[in-house]
């Protein structure tokens, strides 16, 4: 199968641009690392969920496995507005870190295999105008995935409210 970028599959193309660079400017501001280009050993591996909602801060959580080491990381971005102009004026970030135990750390890998990850395709939009977005990356040695959703099924929402639950965040 060739993509012919040329060609705008029913907006699907420009809909991606316009996306990834909504994200990347608040990943960047809450300054998460880049995951793609990470070139990981046999045991080490990091995941990334990331939540953009209509109406509330996004929120990021991480969870990096380095040798024996489990940690997960979250960053939730608050960004002020001036109400008559809707523009940016200024953003703080508040973020913490946890080590994970070997059982939460397996307990978070049985969530994601039920999210099945692995046969999800790179992107599953659904048109709507209001509501929330969904980024899983995974990176391994084996190579980075993305997976980008407005309709996160119930497998998804689990493996976050297990990071949110983790975490102590509200």
């Amino acid at each position: 199968d060739t993509f012919d970028n040329s060609t705008d599959y029913l907006g699907e193309t420009s809909s991606s641009f316009f996306w990834v660079d909504a994200f990347s400017k608040d990943l960047s501001k809450m300054q998460e690392p880049v995951l793609y280009n990470n070139n990981l050993q046999e045991d080490e591996a990091i995941f990334r969920f990331s939540f953009f909602p209509s109406f509330h801060p996004p929120v990021s959580f991480r969870v990096v496995k380095n040798n024996r080491k489990m940690t997960l990381y979250w960053k939730i971005l608050h960004t002020e507005y001036d109400p008559k102009t809707w523009k940016e004026v200024s953003y703080s970030v508040k973020e913490g870190h946890q080590s994970m135990t070997a059982t939460q750390y397996e307990q978070f890998l049985q969530y994601m295999e039920n999210v099945q990850f692995d046969e999800l395709p790179r992107s599953h939009y659904f048109p709507m105008f209001d509501g929330a977005q969904w980024v899983i990356e995974q990176v391994t040695s084996q190579g980075f995935k993305a997976h980008f959703t407005n309709v996160a099924g119930k497998s998804i929402q689990q493996v976050y409210s297990f990071l949110v639950k983790l975490s102590g965040e509200k």
